[in-house]
């Protein structure tokens, strides 16, 4: 199974941009590849529960109904930690199967993955 690192950097400040890792997320899933999202910058917010409730950019599904899907199928979702600090993001607040994560595991994950940024 080849790997896909898929980072996300948008938030409701960019819908159409946030929605790419996880439309492109799920379709990787589906294509049986072990896929990962990091979120960093405002997209730390997309790991709080109840934070995409109610986003969405058409034509794509909702970004909380993505984001089920997504963890749902085997999907690995990692949080910027230093990013989570800077937007007042708890590990106690994040939605199930959220982790943090740094900037040398970030490395490590993208080492032989096809790497998307958004």
């Amino acid at each position: 199974m080849s790997k896909v690192v898929l980072i996300a950097t948008h938030f409701d400040d960019n819908l159409e941009i946030a929605t790419m890792p996880w439309a492109v997320g799920n379709a990787a899933l589906a294509a049986d590849k072990e896929v990962t999202i990091f979120l960093q910058g405002l997209a730390v917010r997309e790991a709080k529960k109840g934070g995409t409730k109610g986003l969405r950019f058409p034509p794509f599904p909702s970004l909380d109904t993505l984001q089920k899907a997504f963890v749902e199928n085997g999907g690995h979702v990692f949080v910027c930690a230093p990013c989570m600090k800077a937007h007042s993001v708890e590990p106690d607040e994040f939605i199930e199967g959220a982790e943090p994560g740094g900037a040398a595991f970030l490395v490590d994950l993208a080492e032989d993955a096809a790497v998307f940024n958004y």
